[in-house]
């Protein structure tokens, strides 16, 4: 069934990212083990303030990283369902 309830066939597209979406994600994902990383090791190594810089700015990226893909996600699905607004 199509959107307007005939008997015809829909057809389902799907959108591929495109590279410079995946080259993003992949920058995103080296910062956030990277800062994951130097927060361990600095609490660790008993400094704890670079340890807070560190954990407090993997949980920004890790924040933005979330939001992003929720955003994103939403977008789809409206396309999807044809609820462009």
């Amino acid at each position: 069934m199509d959107k307007q309830g005939g008997s015809g066939t829909q057809q389902v597209v799907h959108n591929r990212r495109s590279w410079l979406v995946w080259i993003a994600w992949s920058v995103w994902l080296f910062f956030e083990i990277f800062f994951m990383q130097n927060a361990v090791a600095s609490g660790k190594e008993n400094e704890p303030r670079a340890a807070t810089l560190f954990w407090i700015i993997f949980s920004i990226l890790l924040l933005g990283g979330v939001i992003t893909f929720v955003i994103r996600r939403i977008n789809q699905l409206n396309q999807l369902s044809g609820q462009d607004d």
